[in-house]
């Protein structure tokens, strides 16, 4: 597969998003976890919960109103709220923030980009810490930015993980050549359809936010799948023996999915879906 701008866009794109992950002060990520996201946040907001799991932590995720009227009122200790958006005007957002503010959170931060003055003003008020995310590609941006501040891991894991970091913006031709066949077959189809691994769950997310796939499924549904659009597969390795009876049922039902199986590490597995998933679509968010 050859090069060419967008691919050479994705790169930039990421070594911007790192630029500005290791420029910015990360939230402080104390106490109990509890990591609220829009739908445009939800992909990073999956993988700062699985960096913070996979570092010993605990971790909470829900949706802001979720979080608003049925989490944070019951919580027994401290907690930290970090909630991601890429919406300027997500009421949901200030609303979260508001409730966090009242019921005492140790800490209280909204990573996204710029929001309406109005929101500004009002998280400002309630003392909110904003991790302001760039306007271009802030999907892309906020997913590394979750990969950066994920807690240190035990033993000789942390070398390996941070390394991966390192090289982040080096992956993307990587993935190009490890996965050329699938990403052409993908681009090639008239439309698609998402199944997603919990971990693989980023790049299925962002397929959809791109607007490239028409929904996203559990990968447990494929087995139903009525073609077209084509099925798009985003699963980690480690993930695979758990879901081998779901690949083969639908195989024997005339389901071929475009299968995208990673194999890296659990937590930069969702971000490298991400970027595939950015190499079908051609579209930076």
């Amino acid at each position: 597969m050859h090069s060419t701008p967008q691919q050479s866009r994705l790169e930039e794109a990421v070594e911007k998003g790192l630029a500005w992950a290791r420029r910015v002060d990360p939230p402080e990520l104390k106490g109990e976890l509890v990591v609220a996201a829009s739908p445009t946040g939800e992909p990073a907001a999956r993988i700062l919960c699985v960096g913070v799991l996979h570092s010993g932590g605990v971790c909470r995720l829900a949706h802001p109103s979720e979080a608003s009227l049925s989490l944070l009122p019951y919580r027994e200790y401290e907690f930290t709220l970090v909630a991601f958006t890429g919406d300027p005007k997500d009421s949901r957002i200030v609303h979260l923030a508001e409730a966090a503010s009242l019921l005492g959170a140790r800490g209280l931060y909204v990573v996204g980009p710029p929001m309406h003055p109005g929101y500004e003003e009002r998280l400002s008020m309630l003392g909110a810490s904003r991790v302001e995310a760039p306007r271009e590609a802030p999907v892309l941006s906020m997913s590394i930015a979750s990969l950066v501040w994920t807690p240190r891991l035990l033993g000789m894991r942390e070398g390996r993980f941070r390394g991966e970091i390192e090289a982040l913006s080096g992956s993307t031709a990587w993935l190009r050549e490890r996965f050329a066949g699938e990403i052409e077959e993908a681009r090639g189809s008239s439309s698609v359809e998402a199944y997603s691994t919990p971990l693989g769950l980023p790049g299925a997310l962002y397929l959809y936010l791109s607007r490239q796939s028409r929904a996203v499924h559990p990968l447990e549904m494929l087995p139903l799948h009525r073609t077209p659009p084509t099925p798009i597969v985003f699963m980690a390795s480690v993930e695979e023996p758990s879901y081998r009876d779901v690949i083969r049922s639908s195989t024997v039902r005339g389901v071929r999915p475009v299968v995208f199986n990673i194999n890296t590490d659990p937590i930069t597995a969702g971000f490298y879906s991400i970027l595939i998933a950015a190499e079908i679509s051609e579209v930076l968010i």
